[in-house]
């Protein structure tokens, strides 16, 4: 039954975003933001008691509006490579905006602290939800 529940609520995440994945970050780490008007800040919003640290890129010569793109980071949290997507799809006249799912800009550097700041929204999808739903909020 939880099985069924994460599914749907995972083809939910993945209907309503765009969700940037790639174990890729010593490349990214070399790459170089070449796009002069890319603008990128970061964004504290909350979600119940818990303050998130968002990470928003947009290209600032535009002044059109632009549909968002919001980001979700892989098991290590909002770190620099979840941020040099987001500037890449800011590039491509998107505003990008990088969710901060696990709180407070929390990242793991290994495979137990991953698992530890992600598996409390396996066993909790609704937290998983309110989270990404502030996301969402903070966009309007």
């Amino acid at each position: 039954m939880k099985f069924i529940l994460l599914t749907r609520a995972l083809s939910a995440f993945i209907l309503s975003s765009i969700i940037i994945s790639c174990n890729n970050e010593e490349k990214v780490a070399n790459e170089k933001n070449t796009e002069p008007g890319i603008k990128t800040e970061n964004v504290s919003y909350s979600s119940d008691t818990v303050t998130m640290n968002g990470f928003v890129a947009y290209d600032s010569s535009s002044k059109t509006k632009r549909p968002i793109v919001l980001i979700i980071h892989e098991w290590w949290g909002l770190n620099d490579y979840t941020k040099q997507r987001a500037r890449q799809i800011a590039e491509l006249g998107y505003v990008a905006f990088a969710v901060d799912m696990f709180g407070a800009g929390k990242t793991a550097g290994d495979p137990t602290g991953a698992m530890a700041l992600a598996g409390p929204f396996y066993e909790n999808l609704d937290m998983a939800k309110s989270r990404f739903s502030a996301a969402s909020r903070k966009q309007n």
